[in-house]
């Protein structure tokens, strides 16, 4: 039903695939001295979205394509190359999705029916994650300043008071914002969201610099992190626990990344 390969039981390779891919396609735009660079990203590009297809990880799948359009978008030098392979392997892979009956329900079927299930009928998540979210946010408005404390969602969930239903209590409420408002409060949030909103004012003042305006920014080293941590800690999408490790070391790593890159950052008039 979701290949997983060396993972075993645990459904997670699209999840790695999807985060170390965008991390080698942010490499390779770091290191322009790299030899046959276009190469790798044209074949990196369809292999990783092919696996991260069969492996019927949805939420890694729509982040990484959600960093790729914007990524290609905002190549300093657009390459088309990039664009028709981007374009192509999701065409591709849809075609074996719908050729295969359990990637289909998967992938698609069972999207649609997460999706419309929800108050929103649009958000990209399901009711269950919905009634975990309602949780949290209880335990946040319960204990405003400080929270409920660091990753005991799962200890307070059955609680009369922040239980929604029989699914609401999980070891996590599977989105970063609101675990941090239910766990650490508007104190520990504050840091997370003006940190989050400092990425996405750069992305959208560089937006206006390359499309509306003739200073532009050496946007190769700086603009790949940023889209990066833009799209992979993006509040709408569900994610892992704050607290999970292996998920930290993949985005501490490419907070290392920002901040090398901001050292070979240079505005240039034009």
């Amino acid at each position: 039903y979701r290949m997983t390969s060396v993972m075993g039981e645990e459904a997670k390779l699209g999840r790695y695939v999807a985060f170390l891919s965008a991390i080698l396609v942010i490499l390779m735009n770091i290191l322009p001295k790299l030899k046959s660079k276009k190469i790798i990203l044209i074949a990196l590009i369809p292999i990783s979205l092919y696996v991260i297809f069969i492996s019927g990880d949805r939420a890694p799948l729509l982040r990484y394509l959600i960093f790729l359009c914007l990524f290609i978008l905002f190549l300093k030098d657009f390459k088309k190359e990039y664009l028709i392979s981007f374009i192509l392997t999701i065409f591709a892979s849809l075609i074996f999705v719908y050729n295969s009956p359990l990637l289909k329900d998967r992938i698609i079927d069972t999207t649609i029916r997460d999706i419309t299930s929800t108050s929103f009928k649009i958000a990209p998540f399901s009711s269950h994650y919905e009634e975990h979210y309602y949780s949290a946010y209880k335990m946040g408005s319960e204990n405003l300043i400080f929270g409920i404390g660091p990753n005991l969602f799962e200890k307070n969930c059955h609680k009369t008071q922040y239980k929604i239903s029989d699914r609401s209590c999980s070891s996590h409420p599977h989105n970063f914002f609101m675990q941090l408002f239910a766990e650490l409060g508007i104190v520990g949030l504050s840091f997370f969201v003006l940190f989050y909103i400092s990425i996405l004012f750069s992305i959208i003042k560089f937006s206006y610099n390359k499309f509306f305006s003739d200073k532009i920014y050496n946007q190769s080293y700086n603009i790949g992190p940023k889209i990066y941590l833009f799209c992979f800690l993006l509040p709408l999408i569900p994610n892992m626990s704050f607290y999970n490790h292996w998920n930290n070391i993949f985005i501490f790593f490419v907070i290392g990344l920002l901040l090398y890159s901001n050292q070979n950052n240079t505005e240039i008039k034009t």
